[in-house]
């Protein structure tokens, strides 16, 4: 079975439960964060089309919520029809998720967690786009850390050392134990009264959730650091607890990679470069091209 099969298969079983859980996004960059603000109309028939498969020429989620309500509905309009859906004439009660551009500077991290679950505290309300800054951003007179870099092959070559590209792996490459119940995620626990920058926290998180993905050999299938980020807003937003949203999400990964093939090739695409990337701890590259994450771990 090849990967687009099995994202295909990943979808139908992930959308079911895409008003609760994260797996229409972290199987696939394409796929939508169908997470509606509870009572925004036009949010909730995006997530029941995606769920029914016809989002066909729709947007992602995230770009969709950029959209006024009037050009939502027009969007809408046809997938609504053809599956029978009425849509409200009037815009909607609730407020969809801010999104704006931040000062742009090089995204850093702290050191990563361990699989052991972690408290780590954070900030009253901080705005995402406050630390979230893609080094494409970085203005012409501001060089970036990537300037000196050079991609070849799988590997990215630095001037502190070198980055190799992660595929996805089979089963039959994992240990043991990640696929059973008692392998967890653990993303590090928030206590939002401590004053500890929200990018710290985020960037901590993002490290461990990568690293979790791997365990399971779904590098190649992971979510880019900004859409995490966004993901945390989005969640943080409807006052639900984002640990135990990705806890879950981590669950049913698990269970379908334990019946489900993936594509193992190690390919990168001939456009690939080296924008939008992120550098963390010195030893994790993550890089967002054309819709996919990629992820690069530093050779010894």
């Amino acid at each position: 079975m090849n990967n687009g099969v099995y994202q295909g298969l990943m979808r139908k079983v992930a959308c079911r439960f895409s008003y609760t859980l994260l797996l229409c996004l972290a199987m696939s960059d394409t796929w939508a964060a169908c997470i509606p603000v509870e009572g925004n109309h036009y949010e909730e028939v995006y997530c029941e089309i995606h769920r029914k498969g016809r989002a066909q020429g729709l947007p992602n989620f995230f770009e969709f919520r950029k959209n006024p309500p009037s050009v939502q509905a027009i969007l809408l309009k046809g997938p609504a029809r053809k599956l029978g859906i009425t849509l409200e004439t009037s815009a909607p009660t609730a407020a969809s998720a801010t999104t704006s551009t931040s000062a742009p500077i090089t995204s850093t991290a702290a050191t990563p967690t361990t699989t052991n679950e972690t408290n780590i505290t954070l900030p009253p309300a901080e705005s995402i786009a406050e630390v979230i800054t893609p080094v494409e951003m970085v203005p012409d007179n501001t060089s970036s850390p990537f300037d000196d870099c050079s991609v070849l092959g799988q590997t990215v070559y630095c001037v502190n050392g070198n980055y190799l590209y992660q595929a996805n792996r089979a089963n039959s490459q994992l240990e043991d134990h990640v696929l059973t119940d008692a392998h967890k995620l653990n993303l590090p626990k928030q206590d939002k009264n401590s004053r500890v920058p929200l990018q710290e926290y985020l960037a901590l998180s993002y490290q461990r959730y990568i690293e979790g993905m791997g365990e399971i050999g779904l590098s190649a299938s992971t979510m880019s650091f900004d859409k995490f980020s966004y993901v945390y807003s989005s969640i943080d937003e409807q006052e639900l607890n984002f640990t135990e949203r990705f806890e879950t999400m981590y669950e049913f990964l698990k269970k379908d990679k334990a019946s489900l093939p993936v594509d193992t090739r190690s390919v990168i695409s001939r456009t690939f470069a080296l924008s939008n990337c992120y550098l963390f701890d010195d030893d994790l590259l993550t890089c967002e091209h054309g819709g996919r994450n990629y992820v690069f771990r530093k050779t010894p």
